[in-house]
């Protein structure tokens, strides 16, 4: 797995599109990966067995984590009160929540005797729900806030994904679209000399209905010598 060695923050100024690098720090030992806080005060640094929690205004350690075997999966969520956590597993086929400190709050075991290879959380009306995924192909949901009161609680629900699992990402349901009816239906097309859109107005439809009429009666006859002689004679 490809690490890194060094931690930069830049500064990125929208409004001229460019950026600055506020401090450069280098990592004791080679880095997996980076997450952010939700509410983007710190982040945190994962080195195989160490975890470094550093606020984002000075790059200070605030915390750190020393574990006895390799960390595969941290993430950063907000439980009740809007407190931020830290949450880590691993080749212990452990989960723990840590706050920003890192103290440790709480801990569990997976039951699986298998590692945890990654997890995914969701607050939802209140409630921060945790996904983890082990090598053995459980998928199991964790509800974080009953899990920190008491970490002996079974999971929300489990299943099996009879395949050897690395990942896992939760994905909100889509949002059904209400049907729009075709004929108030606008369409925004872009100019093809301006940069703005403008609003194309609905197009109507129109059908002629020939009702009672054969298709043999409406198709128009090529003309005979009598007919050419009888308007002859009339003329």
């Amino acid at each position: 797995m490809l690490g890194f060695t060094k931690v930069r923050l830049f500064l990125v100024y929208l409004c001229f599109c460019r950026g600055n690098c506020a401090y450069s720090m280098k990592l004791p030992v080679m880095g997996d990966r980076v997450a952010w806080s939700p509410q983007g005060d710190f982040y945190v640094v994962l080195m195989n067995s160490l975890v470094q929690i550093h606020t984002v205004a000075s790059g200070e350690v605030s915390g750190k984590i020393e574990y006895g075997s390799r960390v595969n999966c941290i993430l950063t969520t907000t439980i009740k009160d809007s407190k931020q956590v830290l949450v880590t597993g691993g080749e212990n086929q452990k989960v723990a929540v840590w706050d920003m400190d890192g103290v440790r709050l709480c801990e569990w075991s997976t039951q699986d005797d298998a590692r945890v290879k990654d997890m995914d959380c969701i607050v939802v009306e209140n409630q921060t729900l945790l996904v983890t995924c082990a090598s053995n192909g459980k998928i199991k949901v964790w509800n974080l806030n009953e899990m920190i009161e008491d970490s002996t609680k079974a999971p929300m629900t489990v299943y099996d994904a009879k395949c050897r699992l690395t990942c896992v990402l939760i994905r909100n349901s889509p949002i059904e679209q209400t049907k729009v009816d075709e004929e108030t239906e606008k369409t925004a097309v872009m100019s093809e000399y301006e940069s703005e859109y403008e609003v194309e107005k609905p197009r109507k439809l129109v059908k002629v209905i020939i009702e009672g009429a054969d298709k043999k009666k409406i198709q128009k006859k090529k003309p005979t010598k009598k007919s050419a002689k009888k308007l002859h004679k009339s003329i």
